[in-house]
C-alpha cells in the first residue's frame, strides 16, 4: 500500500477544520452531514448492486446462440440455454 499524499492529507486537514469551524467548533454538527451524506450514497450502491443482479441473472438464463438441430432423426431445433451456478 502506498503512503497519502502530504498535501492531500493537508488538504484534508484544512477541509476538517474549516468544517468544524462553519459549526462554530461543535464537531457534531460537522460530522452528522458526512454521515448522512455517507448513508445515501450507502443505499444508492445497494440499489446498483440488486439492479446488476438482476441484470446479469437475465443474461444468464437467456437462451445464447443459434437454434441447435438435433442429431437424432426427427430431431426439432432448440436455443441453447447457458446454466449457471
Amino acid at each position: 500500500m502506498t503512503e497519502p499524499d502530504e498535501k492531500a492529507e493537508d488538504t484534508l486537514e484544512a477541509d476538517v477544520d474549516a468544517a468544524i469551524a462553519l459549526c462554530d467548533g461543535v464537531v457534531r454538527a460537522a460530522l452528522r452531514p458526512a454521515l448522512v451524506y455517507n448513508d445515501f450514497l450507502e443505499r444508492n450502491l445497494e440499489t446498483m448492486r440488486g439492479w446488476f443482479r438482476r441484470a446479469t441473472h437475465a443474461a444468464r438464463s437467456r437462451p445464447v446462440g443459434p437454434p441447435v438441430r438435433s442429431l437424432m432423426p426427427g430431431g426439432t431445433s432448440r436455443a441453447v440455454t447457458v446454466i449457471s451456478s
